[in-house]
């Protein structure tokens, strides 16, 4: 089957369970053909221009499964790198107050 997945559902796929992703599944899975346009494409590019996309290998899915879980590994990771290169960090106050949150 041939499918044209317009830029919600890629995007949705991308970043969250449900339908969109049973989409790109069934394509990876080559159950069906994905296409696209040049015209669907740039509106990909334009949507997720800007941001900090970042897709998360599957077998790691599970250990971070949502922003707040990949959010605190990396500010976890920067901290323990600073300290063991002696390079302190400054924090706003907001990302102290997101991290008493999240301890």
């Amino acid at each position: 089957m041939r499918v044209v997945a317009d830029t919600n559902i890629v995007v949705s796929g991308l970043l969250w369970r449900g339908n969109p992703r049973r989409v790109l599944d069934a394509a990876r899975e080559a159950a069906i053909e994905l296409f696209t346009s040049a015209i669907l494409l740039t509106e990909l590019e334009d949507a997720t221009a800007g941001t900090n996309l970042v897709l998360i290998e599957p077998e790691l899915s599970s250990l971070f499964p949502d922003t707040e879980s990949v959010n605190r590994a990396l500010r976890l990771l920067a901290e323990t790198a600073a300290s063991a290169t002696g390079k302190t960090r400054r924090r706003g106050k907001a990302q102290t107050k997101r991290l008493k949150r999240s301890a």
